[in-house]
């Protein structure tokens, strides 16, 4: 590649004793896809043939002034080997992030399964380019720090799962054999009568009040799962915040559904509880797209104010920061916004993004205001539209969301108690620096997810529990 900053070294792996070598070679931060080592490995000043190696590893340290390792950076990979020989590596932009004295060696694995340990250790010099450094877009961070936490959120992940695990498991061993001895008792009371009933009700009574007990178990193990998953958050936010990690959200473990760096909140706006003025709209079926009937460029959506109040009771929403959002759809041609403003009700008006509409397009209005109740009767939030045809039929709201806070990129999410899987992001990513591209995170479940799941499995045990009880009582039992 013509842009690369090549660096190119003879490395030695005889048996003599090696020195180290100061180079002067110094990359920079700013050296994306462009600083690379290029490797001429010789033993005993005759050059090593590629047909008799069969991988090539580097490993890099970070190293004090006086060239002894300081545990900041500890960080090796694969080097290619190329047609003639020689050995080449590209340096990765989390290495190049760091800041500092940096030192490699190179090591060799031959076909024949032989290895050569430590070529001769050469150091070099690492710094932040001054471009970086005044955007303020370089985040130092330690690599070997990256993996350590990466293991601890696992293994919090993996204790929380094993609990789940080994809990189910012990429910069905109980299950299992008690059904098994309840099938016993079956037999004893058709075979001896009234005494074999008494013994079976007993019984029954004392299974019951052990399957209260392990209802009363499985609780307290679901109040300890549920710790652990606020200490895996908490491990999380702690790593955001110490280590400066970015973070991103999705609905899948590639992060390519629904991909998004903020956070989408809650949404209060309920699609059951009908907000929209009937006499404007005609509903769908499934209530969450409406087609506007009405004439007028004031566009009445919907009344906030019965939303606010619904959503929070105990002040109606005053004095909150409301994001609204929905997204918009023309249906002829020269349908337009006449204002960038969103009317919430007569005392309260908001600055708001302001799209072109284009035909069969959804694009997405959002504003932010700290809300108060109108002042006299008009409270319907709406915006002006202008068309030179009739609005009746040609425009399509879909996708509202009405969540707490100021979002700048707001995506729909429905409310919780209509579609929970898809009212919080089910994958969190963390990356090394900030990016727009789902794969440069790594995935991993969401806190709500793993509540989630853990609350289906108690549902399921309970069920299973209350199938037990149910067969006890058909047996002519009382639990």
């Amino acid at each position: 590649m013509a842009n690369e900053k090549v660096a190119k070294f003879i490395i030695d792996v005889s048996a003599e004793s090696k020195r180290t070598f100061n180079s002067s070679v110094r990359f920079f931060s700013k050296d994306h896809r462009t600083a690379k080592f290029l490797i001429q490995a010789e033993k005993d000043k005759v050059a090593i043939p590629k047909s008799s190696i069969s991988q090539v590893e580097i490993l890099f340290e970070s190293i004090d002034m006086s060239h002894s390792p300081n545990g900041k950076v500890i960080f090796n990979d694969n080097m290619t080997v190329e047609s003639d020989g020689l050995f080449s590596y590209v340096l990765p932009d989390e290495l190049l992030n760091y800041s500092g004295l940096m030192a490699f060696e190179v090591y060799i694995y031959y076909t024949n399964g032989d290895e050569t340990d430590s070529s001769n250790r050469i150091v070099y010099d690492q710094r932040v380019s001054a471009i970086d450094r005044v955007a303020g877009q370089v985040e130092l961070v330690y690599i070997k720090d990256m993996e350590t936490a990466k293991r601890e959120v696992a293994e919090k992940a993996a204790e929380v799962k094993l609990d789940m695990d080994q809990y189910q498991s012990g429910l069905d061993d109980y299950r299992d054999g008690k059904i098994s001895q309840m099938d016993g008792y079956t037999t004893e009371v058709q075979a001896a009568g009234n005494t074999a009933l008494e013994t079976i009700n007993q019984e029954a009574g004392r299974l019951g009040a052990h399957a209260d007990q392990k209802i009363t178990e499985y609780d307290q193990k679901f109040q300890q799962t549920e710790q652990n998953i606020a200490t895996l958050d908490q491990n999380y936010t702690e790593l955001r915040n110490g280590m400066k990690l970015s973070e991103a959200w999705a609905w899948n473990k590639e992060g390519t559904d629904r991909f998004t760096k903020v956070y989408p909140q809650e949404n209060v706006w309920l699609s059951s509880n009908h907000q929209f003025p009937v006499f404007g709209w005609d509903y769908s079926s499934d209530n969450k797209s409406f087609t506007y009937k009405g004439t007028i460029g004031a566009v009445g959506t919907f009344y906030l104010d019965k939303v606010l109040a619904y959503a929070f009771p105990e002040d109606e929403g005053v004095g909150r920061t409301i994001t609204v959002s929905f997204d918009v759809e023309s249906k002829t041609e020269g349908l337009q916004f006449s204002s960038n403003q969103m009317y919430i009700n007569s005392g309260l008006s908001a600055t708001r993004n302001k799209p072109t509409l284009i035909v069969g397009e959804k694009v997405r209005v959002y504003g932010t205001f700290v809300y108060k109740k109108a002042t006299n009767g008009t409270t319907m939030l709406h915006v002006y539209v202008t068309s030179p045809e009739s609005l009746n039929g040609n425009l399509v709201i879909s996708g509202v969301k009405v969540e707490q806070g100021e979002n700048a990129n707001p995506i729909y999410t429905p409310a919780p108690s209509e579609d929970y899987a898809n009212a919080y992001p089910q994958y969190r990513g963390l990356a090394l620096v900030p990016s727009d591209l789902p794969e440069d995170y790594a995935w991993e479940e969401s806190a709500e997810r793993i509540k989630q799941l853990a609350q289906q499995e108690t549902d399921k045990l309970k069920g299973e529990v209350a199938d037990i009880q149910n067969w006890i009582a058909q047996q002519g039992g009382t639990a």
